[in-house]
């Protein structure tokens, strides 16, 4: 138990005005004390930044950076919060979601060596902060082999569904910071695989999370171009899996998940071999999932 430990909370923001005063408020109002709030604005258009310096002075906010160019990526965001971070433990919480007071005070208890994330599942919430559905809670586990969790829990899915559910251990991300600056829709299933592939998880049977449903994030875009950036997204997740000695029938399941929308629509089916052409480096991609699925 490291019930003392300095916890960094970053809180990433991107035209999220109407709900980052209540997220940051759920910070402030924690019950577990020993934390620094760093605050990043990813180039917010609202009234972000008239709210972040309300609290640029609060003697808990360790940093408050606004980029004066929007960085075209929410982990860009993770990236640089983790790199300022001071604290032994990191928690991502995402300024349209909340949390219970309790929500540190739970989760750091459960940290121990062998174990360098620990999980709450989230209650959904609509934008005026009524929980609209309860969480799939997971009763039958305390502590989960990190394998086991990412065959059962992220492979084809994935249950941790905000970053906002997770506190980690700094240092064990430290090395894969290069890479997640380089995911654009994935970065958070990619950085619990890596937690888990070397890690066992923590799983609270109790909701201290709320994860915000509003139109903002239930806006995305489906176009061909974005489908296929989450496509070689996928990819680098099965290289990832591949180079952990994976199973191949496990690692199936990833690109099959990924890949399945952008097969529904002949449009943009027969935008793929010229997608490939136009886009040299992705063709290993196309190579290296035809090795894939031909294999038992």
């Amino acid at each position: 138990m490291e019930n003392r430990a300095l916890i960094s909370v970053i809180v990433p923001n991107y035209n999220h005005s109407q709900f980052l005063k209540e997220r940051i408020e759920s910070i402030l109002n924690q019950t577990y004390q020993n934390l620094e709030i760093i605050l990043l604005d990813d180039c917010s258009n609202d009234d972000s930044h008239k709210i972040l310096k309300e609290y640029s002075s609060h003697e808990k906010v360790s940093h408050m950076l606004i980029n004066p160019v929007n960085s075209g990526s929410p982990f860009k965001q993770w990236v640089k919060g983790i790199k300022l971070a001071k604290g032994e433990f990191v928690w991502i919480a995402e300024s349209d979601d909340s949390a219970s007071s309790f929500f540190i005070e739970r989760l750091i208890t459960k940290f121990h060596q062998g174990v360098d994330m620990v999980f709450s599942p989230a209650s959904l919430i609509n934008r005026k902060g009524e929980v609209i559905k309860k969480p799939r809670f997971f009763e039958q586990y305390t502590e989960v082999e990190g394998k086991i969790f990412i065959h059962d829990h992220l492979i084809g899915k994935n249950d941790i569904v905000t970053g906002s559910s997770v506190i980690f251990r700094k240092e064990v991300v430290l090395d894969q910071l290069e890479m997640l600056s380089n995911f654009r829709y994935s970065g958070d299933l990619y950085l619990w695989i890596s937690i888990l592939s070397r890690s066992n998880v923590n799983i609270l049977s109790s909701s201290e999370i709320f994860y915000r449903i509003h139109d903002h994030n239930q806006t995305a875009k489906n176009d061909f171009s974005t489908q296929m950036t989450k496509i070689n997204e996928a990819y680098k997740i099965i290289e990832f899996l591949l180079k952990r000695d994976y199973k191949y029938n496990q690692v199936k399941a990833v690109a099959i998940f990924k890949i399945r929308k952008l097969f529904r629509s002949k449009h943009n089916y027969l935008k793929i071999p010229r997608y490939f052409v136009e886009n040299r480096s992705l063709y290993k991609w196309k190579l290296g999932f035809s090795s894939l699925m031909k294999r038992d």
